[in-house]
């Protein structure tokens, strides 16, 4: 048998589901049964959902659909490989309200994009729920916080995401290699 435990998005907080940044992208994943002799650990690789369809393929040694998306984690889970990925990506489209945006993610940098009209620039309220911590927000002023269409971040310097870089004339190369990819 093979155990699968994971989530669908980031936790419930502002700043966190329906962003992408790690705290809204992340989520937990734990793998456990036949075919992943690794002693049982962490592993920091990057990976995504798009990855587990393939991976229980592989641990079936079932050849995988032409169509699937994704890469096995098998290398992973049997301590063969670091990591699987150069990227993954994101996407928000809607939730509980319109918000288009995608965002891609290395080892080093995080790129995102926001395609709403310029009239909805703004923290799109709705999109978070209700708690007592988007009421302390809200009251410090974050539903007239601006948005930025698109953010750059350094991660190897700025877990925290909070440094943008597209903006930075330093980083123009990255961003547009970001944008590319």
């Amino acid at each position: 048998t093979l155990v699968i435990c994971t989530t669908d998005h980031g936790i419930a907080f502002p700043q966190m589901k329906c962003n992408l940044t790690d705290d809204g992208m992340g989520v937990m994943l734990m793998m456990r049964g036949p075919g992943c002799e690794a002693a049982p650990g962490a592993c920091d690789a990057m990976v995504s959902h798009v990855d587990v369809f393939p991976t229980v393929c592989d641990l079936l040694e079932i050849d995988a659909p032409a169509w699937l998306q994704g890469r096995s984690m098998v290398p992973l889970l049997r301590g063969e490989s670091r990591e699987i990925n150069e990227e993954i990506f994101g996407e928000v489209t809607f939730h509980a309200a319109y918000e288009p945006m995608r965002a891609i993610r290395t080892l080093r940098y995080k790129y995102i994009r926001r395609f709403a009209d310029a009239v909805h620039d703004h923290v799109i309220l709705p999109n978070c729920d209700e708690s007592a911590a988007k009421d302390a927000m809200l009251a410090a002023g974050w539903a007239d916080a601006l948005l930025d269409r698109e953010e750059l971040y350094d991660l190897g310097v700025d877990l925290s995401e909070a440094d943008i870089l597209a903006d930075d004339p330093d980083f123009a190369a990255t961003l547009m290699a970001m944008r590319r990819r």
